[in-house]
């Protein structure tokens, strides 16, 4: 199992420096975001076979823009048929660290979802 962080493969941009006053705008309509999209996961797919990305954004209002916008590119995907082995679990890190802290969140993951020998692709904030 090899572990990956990368950026949100979606266009869009941040406004403010406020901690929790920041306001995400999606940039590009999915229409024209999606080839990059696919080409991203072909990428990754090419290279590790299988990819299960895990999003790491919360349920705060801004954090669901992302997370939206990246679960309708990966469905999207799918329905074409050229991301069949992109898996995605969501996970809201903030409020499970907050929770449990730093120590298990690694164990966690493996041994609830099982991914044995795949890709993890980690998205945050």
């Amino acid at each position: 199992m090899r572990s990956l962080l990368t950026d949100i493969p979606v266009f869009w941009e941040q406004q403010g420096l406020q901690t929790f006053g920041q306001k995400i705008q999606i940039t590009r309509s999915q229409m024209a975001s999606q080839p990059a999209f696919e080409k991203h996961f072909s990428q990754l797919t090419e290279e590790y076979s299988a990819v299960h990305g895990i999003n790491l954004l919360g349920s705060r209002e801004n954090e669901t823009v992302l997370t939206s916008a990246y679960s309708q590119h990966l469905k999207h995907a799918k329905a074409n048929g050229s991301l069949t082995p992109v898996g995605l679990t969501h996970y809201d890190f903030h409020s499970q660290v907050k929770l449990n802290g730093h120590e298990n969140l690694a164990y966690d993951l493996r041994l609830a979802h099982g991914y044995r020998g795949r890709a993890f692709l980690t998205s945050t904030e």
